[in-house]
């Protein structure tokens, strides 16, 4: 049997196909996003993060201008959340507890959503959790304790979020009702993606031997049908506001248009630390990417 230190760690301190160990830094970069007709175009990727920890778990503030993130300082150290300002590169400590806050995103009143645990207790007490900006936990999310390791919000009453019990689980959360209900299984354990345009979710259905899949679940139907493959043993997907689905491996990054099924590499880089690049998260406004890539451990 797993500890709960082992699940926890594939859970929530998950660094997509990074290869972290407790002495290899894991950073945050910034690319910018350009568009020429039907083409997508990559700038030079900046980075964020320093080589200060393993740095995991990005979303953007909706103004586009920061990003949160989640740091540790090794494999199994203390998870904490930071903000990053993306135009002079200040960064910010929000919490500071003996507790783990993973996957932060901002709530629409501007306020802190993280999942918060501790090793110990895993999914015993708690969950997703709001907390002030401050870093101070306020209130939980669902009415008990849950095996929530990442989340989207959907809209004012509902949240899609994944659960990782025997095989996992990608489900819907409503807050009127307070209930939980399953729609499919066996997904990586990353937050789900709202499609653009549509109201549904994708996500990546693993597969034993790597031939993962990208699915859609249709959040009026909950039908739930395949997107298209992903590239090769890779989970980490992220949406364009227009539709391209961007997908890291290696040292590319490589872009699909629905109902498009095959990828087509749209950069490559020769820099040592991005020879594993997981591709995470696009800005509201569609101009940045944010990539993780760890530092190479033979070049340190």
């Amino acid at each position: 049997m797993r500890t709960a230190f082992a699940a926890l760690l594939s859970l929530l301190a998950f660094v997509p196909d990074a290869g972290a160990q407790p002495s290899t830094p894991v950073n945050l970069y910034v690319v910018d996003l350009t568009y020429d007709g039907g083409s997508l175009h990559l700038g030079t990727p900046r980075k964020l993060t320093g080589d200060r920890g393993i740095n995991s778990q990005p979303s953007f503030t909706p103004d586009g201008k920061s990003i949160l993130f989640v740091r540790r300082d090794s494999a199994n150290g203390q998870g904490d959340v930071y903000r990053i300002d993306l135009a002079s590169g200040a960064e910010t400590r929000i919490t500071s507890t003996p507790e783990m806050e993973n996957s932060p995103t901002i709530t629409p009143d501007g306020r802190l959503m993280v999942i918060r645990w501790t090793p110990s207790t895993l999914f015993k007490e708690w969950g997703p959790w709001i907390y002030d900006m401050t870093g101070k936990p306020l209130k939980g999310v669902l009415p008990g304790p849950d095996t929530v390791g990442y989340y989207v919000r959907l809209d004012s009453v509902s949240f899609a979020m994944m659960r990782p019990k025997s095989t996992g689980a990608i489900a819907i959360f409503d807050t009127r009702t307070g209930t939980m209900t399953d729609y499919d299984f066996r997904p990586a354990n990353l937050p789900p993606q709202k499609i653009p345009g549509q109201r549904a979710i994708s996500y990546t259905r693993v597969d034993s031997v790597g031939g993962n899949r990208i699915r859609r679940l249709d959040l009026v139907t909950h039908d739930t049908t395949e997107i298209a493959p992903a590239q090769p043993r890779r989970v980490v997907h992220a949406w364009t506001p227009r539709g391209e689905i961007i997908m890291g491996n290696g040292n590319a990054i490589f872009s699909l248009t629905p109902p498009a099924r095959t990828w087509n590499r749209i950069a490559s880089f020769t820099d040592p630390e991005l020879q594993e690049i997981n591709a995470y998260v696009v800005s509201p406004a569609g101009d940045k990417l944010i990539l993780i890539s760890p530092v190479t451990p033979s070049r340190r």
